[in-house]
């Protein structure tokens, strides 16, 4: 199957599930980040309507752009693994079989899943060395997304072969209790020791954070940055690019609550 084709059939099945298709900024070999969503308004991606509709723009944008699924416009929780370690621990959660899709290895791994009633306050848990982290708005490469290391996202359960199963309420209480046992722990960590590292998994939403605490102090963007690119090479085993680094900051200028902040003294 070419790549055209697996676009347009990909395009069908999750225009047919109604999901909510963004894309990140290109395809690796083009000028851009292949894993970063740069879909404006991305969060209130709009389902597809019908499986032609799906076809068609995958088959268009998809040329240029890697297709990501936006989980919570698409009424998906999306459960990643990163790892053997992380694997294992997503088995012995004991999670009825659903759609799942390998990315890069074949212990990289997304699980698709309904949410369990329309009031669930996170859309993705993911599982990495330290710990899990719990997402209210995330997306997931779809295949057939190219991986910047040339691997190509399949589906080791498809949506047209397997149901999307519903994740039990048990089990979204469970990891939502474990992400805030991690997130607390790692708080704390960090609190007591000044030369602590973030590790894999945490270093995103601790950039984040520090973020929303620089923007709350009247920081610009560009200040902003600076001071969490900083922090990024002092703190973060290992550091995230800048790119990652700006995305994260990107988010918190603009997280809900309030107006986008400036620099008191540049607005003086």
């Amino acid at each position: 199957m070419t790549r055209a084709d697996a676009l347009q059939g990909y395009g069908y099945i999750y225009g047919a599930l109604h999901l909510a298709i963004a894309f990140t900024e290109c395809i690796p070999g083009g000028r851009g980040d292949p894993k970063r969503c740069t879909t404006t308004g991305w969060q209130n991606t709009e389902p597809l309507p019908d499986g032609p509709f799906g076809a068609a723009l995958l088959a268009g944008r998809g040329k240029t752009r890697n297709p990501v699924v936006v989980l919570k416009r698409s009424r998906l929780i999306g459960i990643e693994c990163d790892g053997a370690a992380a694997l294992q621990q997503v088995h012995a959660l004991q999670l009825p079989a659903t759609v799942t899709v390998q990315s890069s290895n074949p212990d990289r791994l997304h699980f698709w899943f309904r949410p369990p009633d329309d009031h669930c306050e996170f859309a993705a848990f993911r599982f990495e060395p330290g710990g899990i982290t719990a997402d209210r708005g995330r997306y997931l490469l779809v295949p057939p997304a190219l991986h910047p290391s040339g691997a190509v996202y399949q589906f080791l359960r498809s949506p047209d072969e397997t149901e999307i199963a519903v994740l039990p309420s048990a089990k979204y209480d469970e990891l939502a209790r474990l992400a805030e046992l991690t997130d607390r722990g790692e708080r704390e960590r960090l609190t007591i020791d000044p030369h602590a590292k973030v590790l894999e998994g945490r270093r995103r939403a601790s950039i984040f954070r520090f973020a929303c605490m620089l923007r709350r102090w009247g920081l610009s963007e560009a200040a902003t940055v600076d001071s969490c690119m900083r922090w990024n090479l002092e703190r973060c085993e290992p550091p995230l690019a800048l790119e990652q680094v700006r995305a994260q900051v990107s988010g918190a200028m603009k997280k809900p609550g309030g107006q986008e902040l400036v620099n008191r003294r540049e607005a003086a």
